[in-house]
């Protein structure tokens, strides 16, 4: 359950890094700004691992995915409606925020296997945990080529945000399943 999630983020993601010119392009920024765009992610991304680690310290595993997947609700949505009204601004804003979820992986990834196996064995459990950057690629790869094909940018945008709902779901049967601790 946990690789369901920790897959979507980063396909939500990748997906955006990986088209930030065609998605900008679509909404009317100009190719320089959306590989500037990549890099304020980047900047987000960064930060938020500080901020996620230090609000996992202080509550729970629950919490932290909640934050993270509710941020990228918000954002997918965002970026899903910025297609749709070709609003440049929102999509920049959205994509940016989105940053955030991208950086919470590693230490959400880090504070499930702490929790659900032993200290022993963590350096390979973190390992295994990380393997959802390949998946994540993957569902990237399938959501952009699918959705252009079925619908272009909003189709693949659209997508994304019906995936981070199942990830919040997910969330709720991961985390009863893992422990008490989790909740």
């Amino acid at each position: 359950l946990y690789c369901i999630w920790g897959t979507v983020m980063i396909a939500l993601n990748t997906t955006i890094m990986g088209d930030a010119r065609a998605g900008a392009e679509a909404v009317g920024i100009d190719p320089t700004t959306a590989t500037v765009l990549v890099g304020l992610m980047s900047l987000i991304s960064g930060i938020s691992r500080v901020i996620v680690g230090a609000i996992y310290d202080r509550s729970s595993l629950r919490t932290v995915m909640l934050l993270s997947t509710g941020v990228g609700l918000l954002a997918a949505s965002g970026l899903a409606i910025a297609f749709v009204l070709k609003a440049a601004e929102l999509y920049l804003v959205a994509a940016v925020v989105l940053g955030f979820t991208f950086g919470s992986v590693p230490v959400i990834a880090s504070a499930f296997v702490r929790q659900a196996y032993p200290a022993r064995d963590f350096p390979r459990n973190l390992a295994l945990a990380n393997l959802n950057i390949a998946s994540g690629a993957v569902v990237s790869a399938l959501i952009i080529n699918i959705g252009r094909a079925w619908g272009g940018d909003g189709a693949i945008y659209a997508t994304l945000a019906v995936l981070v709902l199942i990830a919040l779901l997910d969330i709720f049967v991961f985390t009863r399943r893992l422990s008490p601790q989790a909740s």
